[in-house]
């Protein structure tokens, strides 16, 4: 009775339904009670299916053709029969669905047809256990704008040409491995062949997303090396996790701080978000600071403030500088590279060459210059016990010395800071 009363319900509303979803991964019996043999029948006008994780989905005869949108989760226990009729009526000219979801582990090269083609597909998302049968399928939706590929392995090991010359949307995915499979590595060579993939629709993509939370060594993607071939490429979005950090990467920029050095960062409209740039040890050359237009904080070690040296840029006005040895050294390039510099911190190493002498005047003479200066000592584990640095209290002391008559200092408020070993100067 209360089955007859659901059919005489669904009979009822059945021509007002345009788009339905029928099981889950919570109710996994739903779809074995529903009438899915007769869903032509009970909803004419159906334009939009989802079937989903049910046993009896391999006995289902009806006629996907008529269809708009279809999206099909398959079970690991589902038999051959079925996904070579799906793709069957789904992979030819007579189909009118633009938009296709397949959801399985398994998938099998012989389920799709020989020749037939669908001229009317336009969006494809595949899901199964890895990128390798992304070229077959593809070859049989020639107008593809729009391709999803998520996969538990992250890897391809076909790398047949693609000819997709309307593709401009392609987001890649790494799904969650399974604890029993065990842990899997993705090395430079699964990039190279990742980035070759991508690279094959360099004449049409505007929109690209990879996301990559599963990766175990410390290998990327060369952002450099796939953005400048991608010529019309609008949004990017990067994510990553190695098995030390997270990376993560947008195009426009969503954030404030980039940590990077992007030698063809493209269109300066992509980055009007960022305000500071940061530059640490495992970065390998410049930034293109022509295209950040609103960038006036920059981050970075003596190291690379020796590597740009000779470079001027006007709109930077605070810097931060890490891992400093000789604080008089780095004085010679501050104002060459920065003539609008108004605000300077220093993160001097404990392996610094200076004495309080020097430190002191040098600190009074960049004071000299600016509206605000921070000197702190940095523990490192290279210090010098032999021969330790002088106190933040003795560097103190220096400047007052050094600054009886030129009054340098009564211009700034002062903290100093003794426990944390810092001092800082501000109008």
């Amino acid at each position: 009775m209360k089955n007859l009363c659901q059919h005489d319900a669904l009979l009822a509303m059945g021509d007002k339904v345009q788009s339905l979803v029928v099981g889950s991964h919570h109710r996994r019996g739903q779809l074995d009670q529903f009438p899915v043999n007769i869903l032509s029948a009970l909803f004419p006008n159906l334009k939009s299916l989802c079937l989903s994780h049910a046993k009896t989905i391999e006995s289902i005869k009806i006629d996907f053709r008529h269809l708009k949108q279809l999206h099909i989760q398959l079970d690991d226990t589902s038999s051959n029969d079925f996904p070579r009729r799906l793709f069957k009526m789904v992979l030819s000219d007579q189909c009118n669905i633009e938009i296709f979801g397949y959801e399985s582990q398994y998938f099998d090269r012989k389920w799709l047809p020989e020749t037939t083609v669908s001229l009317a597909m336009r969006r494809l998302t595949f899901k199964t256990y890895d990128f390798s049968h992304l070229s077959s399928i593809t070859k049989h939706t020639p107008n593809l704008e729009y391709l999803n590929g998520i996969a538990t392995d992250f890897y391809f090991d076909d790398l047949s040409p693609i000819n997709l010359p309307h593709l401009t949307d392609l987001a890649l995915a790494d799904e969650m491995r399974p604890k029993q499979y065990g842990r899997y590595q993705i090395y430079r060579a699964d990039f190279d062949l990742i980035t070759a993939f991508i690279e094959q629709f360099a004449a049409t993509l505007t929109n690209l997303s990879l996301n990559i939370p599963h990766s175990n060594q410390d290998e990327q993607i060369s952002i450099e090396k796939l953005t400048c071939r991608l010529k019309k490429l609008k949004y990017f979005d990067y994510y990553i996790k190695t098995s030390h950090s997270s990376y993560i990467y947008s195009m426009p920029f969503a954030f404030k701080t980039y940590c990077g050095t992007q030698s063809n960062v493209g269109d300066s409209s992509m980055w009007t978000n960022v305000e500071q740039v940061s530059m640490d040890w495992f970065i390998i050359g410049k930034p293109e600071f022509g295209c950040l237009k609103n960038v006036k904080r920059l981050i970075l070690t003596e190291h690379y403030l020796a590597e740009m040296k000779d470079d001027v840029h006007a709109r930077i006005e605070d810097v931060q500088i890490n891992s400093c040895c000789e604080l008089s050294v780095i004085e010679e390039y501050l104002w060459n590279m920065f003539p609008r510099l108004q605000m300077v911190e220093v993160n001097c190493s404990h392996r610094s060459y200076d004495n309080h002498t020097i430190i002191a005047r040098t600190l009074l003479s960049m004071l000299n210059k600016l509206v605000s200066l921070t000197f702190a000592y940095v523990p490192s584990g290279s210090c010098d016990m032999v021969c330790p640095l002088p106190t933040i209290e003795a560097v103190v002391t220096s400047v007052s010395k050094l600054d009886k008559e030129r009054q340098i200092t009564k211009q700034f408020q002062m903290v100093v800071n003794e426990k944390e070993d810092y001092l800082q100067w501000w109008k």
